[in-house]
């Protein structure tokens, strides 16, 4: 009885330790489960962790992209409100500079049509002289190749061709009044023309003591010989000469009063017709000095009274 009782402790104590030892290996067990649910959690929320963060930068940078862009936009207005605004002078010479060259890419077809013109009607001269544009034409094509040209480029044109082709004075006066004619236009454009020139004409006629006298005798000439269906234009252009101050009365008159056989440019006959055109205008002369006259004479007999 002993013994089995014995045996029976031993057993329960052996039992009671391979209860333990199983109870340590589900300890471990579950100790090890937990361990790897506490890796994969780890490694999920890497992964989480990873896409968040890569989806942070892609957002970051989509973001920077349209700040950029924004930021890109607002330098492009602002510069061009600059350019509309900027009143420095850098700023006013680059808009003068795009006006004119915006301008002249308009008016360059004009130009080369009138130089086209010009030289059609020209052809034949030009082949009498060897292929040598006659100073006339190549004052015209001076001319109208760039629009209200200044008195002096004008008169520095004329001093060059004078120069260079050996002219004397009456030479360079009837290749500018032969330039600015234009025989296709209308009649009506001639006095026209003469009013655009009369700063030029005035220079040439102030220029020597004799300057206005050969001024008078190439008008005489051009209108009479050179284009002889506007001879009857003689008295309206020197109605615009005298009041564009390019020509004096006293030059006029002197010249209307002189014998028809002393014009040394056109012959007498031509020289009396184009003094009886110019008629009414000398006549016109001398009744405003006659009322001019007789006003101031009565004024002086007022304050003699």
């Amino acid at each position: 009885k002993k013994d089995k009782k014995d045996k029976k402790k031993k057993k329960k104590k052996k039992d009671k330790s391979k209860d333990r030892s199983d109870e340590d290996n589900d300890d471990e067990d579950n100790n090890n489960n937990s361990g790897n649910d506490d890796d994969s959690k780890d490694n999920g929320n890497d992964d989480n962790d990873s896409n968040d963060s890569d989806e942070s930068e892609s957002t970051a940078s989509s973001s920077a992209a349209s700040s950029s862009r924004k930021s890109s936009s607002k330098r492009s207005k602002k510069d061009e409100v600059v350019w509309y605004t900027d009143t420095s002078k850098e700023a006013q010479e680059k808009r003068r500079l795009a006006e004119s060259a915006e301008m002249l890419s308009e008016n360059k077809s004009d130009v080369i049509k009138s130089v086209d013109s010009i030289l059609a009607r020209s052809s034949g001269s030009a082949a009498a002289g060897g292929g040598k544009q006659d100073a006339a034409t190549v004052l015209k094509i001076f001319l109208v190749s760039k629009e209200d040209r200044h008195v002096n480029e004008i008169t520095s044109e004329l001093r060059r061709l004078q120069l260079a082709r050996g002219f004397d004075e009456p030479s360079k006066v009837r290749a500018l009044l032969t330039a600015i004619i234009d025989p296709e236009a209308p009649p009506k454009s001639v006095p026209k023309a003469f009013k655009k020139y009369a700063d030029v004409i005035r220079e040439l006629a102030n220029s020597s003591a004799t300057g206005a006298s050969v001024v008078l005798a190439c008008i005489e000439e051009v209108l009479c010989v050179t284009y002889p269906k506007l001879k009857k234009l003689v008295p309206f252009v020197l109605q615009v000469l005298y009041d564009e101050d390019a020509l004096e009365e006293e030059a006029i008159t002197a010249w209307y009063n002189s014998p028809p056989e002393s014009s040394w440019l056109v012959d007498k006959e031509l020289a009396l017709e184009a003094r009886q055109l110019a008629k009414p205008l000398v006549e016109w002369f001398s009744n405003a000095d006659e009322e001019s006259s007789s006003g101031s004479d009565d004024d002086d007999d007022d304050d003699d009274e």
